[in-house]
């Protein structure tokens, strides 16, 4: 039995550690020698989806790919959000050239750092950009991480305000950029607390869902007094006012996370 073929017959995605585990006991024969079909049938009704969910919930979670940047990425996919914005013409009408930062590459695996950019004279002719980010990149307790440089020959006043309006122009769309693909720079413990939390809560979603169709079958029993009839259609009520798809348990999919450079929002 392929992966695939189970989260179709259960309706439930699992991680290929999960399957793991799974296809193991599908292997053993943990139901006896049933077929595919009536393993995964009986391991949903013997609480399979609720044991994983449980599992997750207590921090036993393989983490999905994410697509990380390095710094000297990073700041290439900026440059071009900006040209791509119409934003940078000016700036490059006048630029000699822009270096992004290749001596100290560094993977980007934490968005609390602040993009900084200042225009100055350099040693020799010209006004230069300089740009580095400001702040925890990747959790080593370095607080400065470069980026890179743009050189423009001129050093008159108005080249100046250009390129200082640059450095405005490149931090716009550099925050855009990571907010849209936020995931790609939250630390592996920020994101294994957010796939706790969502485990957290489709764990109660499908108990709801259990104790729903528990109050059906009750309801259907027909051994009510008006009273206790009048009191389990409220605790139905209630769980169809939690899940709105009439007390219906529905996964949501365990995708793994992998973004391109030119997969954010337009400017």
């Amino acid at each position: 039995m392929m992966k695939e073929e189970f989260e179709a017959l259960t309706n439930f995605p699992v991680m290929p550690n999960e399957y793991r585990d799974i296809e193991a006991k599908y292997t053993r024969n943990l139901f006896g020698n049933c077929d595919k079909t009536e393993f995964c049938k009986l391991w949903v009704e013997n609480g399979g989806i609720k044991d994983v969910l449980q599992a997750r919930k207590d921090g036993k979670i393989e983490l999905p790919f994410v697509r990380r940047y390095t710094n000297t990425e990073l700041m290439n996919i900026v440059v071009e959000k900006a040209k791509e914005s119409g934003e940078y013409e000016k700036a490059g009408k006048i630029l000699d050239y822009f270096l992004p930062e290749k001596y100290k590459v560094t993977k980007l695996t934490d968005y609390e750092f602040d993009f900084h950019a200042i225009a100055d004279f350099g040693g020799s002719e010209g006004i230069y950009l300089d740009c580095w980010l400001k702040g925890d990149c990747d959790s080593s307790g370095n607080d400065y991480c470069k980026m890179g440089t743009f050189k423009t020959l001129n050093d008159d006043l108005e080249s100046m305000k250009i390129m200082a309006e640059l450095g405005g122009i490149l931090n716009f769309c550099l925050s855009r950029f990571v907010n849209q693909n936020i995931k790609c720079f939250t630390p592996d413990e920020g994101l294994k607390q957010q796939a706790m939390y969502e485990a957290a809560r489709q764990l109660d979603s499908y108990l709801l869902s259990e104790k729903y169709q528990e109050l059906l079958d009750k309801g259907k029993s027909g051994n009510l007094t008006a009273e206790e009839s009048a009191a389990l259609q409220s605790e139905i009520e209630e769980i169809e006012r939690k899940l709105p798809n009439r007390g219906k348990y529905e996964p949501t999919p365990d995708r793994e996370v992998e973004l391109e450079a030119d997969q954010g929002e337009e400017m």
